[in-house]
C-alpha cells in the first residue's frame, strides 16, 4: 500500500504556492488513485514537499520519472522551430519549457520575458488557482546571416 492509514494530507505552505504532503510513503508502490491525487496537488500547489521520506537515489528517480513521463508525452509537447521574425507567447504558469539547441550557432536569438501584474490567475477548471500574477513569456527569434 502506498499511503498510510489516512491517505495523503496536504498543508498549504503560503498564500502563493507550495504544500507539505504527509500520509504517503514514497518508497512504497504508489497506487493509481494516490498518483492521481499527488498529480492534482502538484498542479494546484506547484511545489510539493514530502518531509520524513527516506528514499535512496533510485527510489527518488522513480518518483520523478512518474511525474516526468506524464508531462513528456507527445500529446503534451510542442517543439517550435524558430524562423527570423517569429514570436511566441506562452503562460509560464501552465508550461514547462526548455531550450533545445536547434538553431545555427552563428545566428543570434533574442528572448524577452515580460511579467504582467494582475488579479490572481485562474487555471482551467479551477477558480481558486494560486499565484500573484500572470506570467507571460515572449520569445522573438532574430536570424542574422
Amino acid at each position: 500500500m502506498s499511503t498510510l492509514a489516512s491517505g495523503p494530507r496536504f498543508r498549504r505552505l503560503n498564500a502563493h504556492f507550495g504544500a507539505e504532503v504527509t500520509g504517503v510513503d514514497l518508497a512504497a508502490d504508489l497506487d493509481p488513485a494516490t498518483i492521481a491525487e499527488l498529480r492534482a496537488a502538484w498542479l494546484e500547489h506547484q511545489v510539493l514537499l514530502f518531509p520524513g521520506q527516506h528514499l535512496d537515489p533510485a527510489e527518488s528517480a522513480a518518483i520523478l520519472k512518474i511525474l516526468y513521463d506524464r508531462t513528456a508525452r507527445l500529446e503534451n509537447v510542442i517543439q517550435y522551430h524558430w524562423r527570423e521574425g517569429d514570436g511566441a507567447l506562452w503562460d509560464n504558469r501552465a508550461v514547462w519549457h526548455r531550450r533545445v539547441a536547434d538553431n545555427d550557432p552563428s545566428e543570434i536569438r533574442v528572448i524577452h520575458r515580460v511579467q504582467l501584474r494582475g488579479t490572481r490567475p485562474v487555471g482551467a477548471g479551477d477558480s481558486n488557482s494560486v499565484g500573484a500574477g500572470v506570467g507571460v513569456g515572449v520569445g522573438v527569434g532574430v536570424g542574422v546571416a
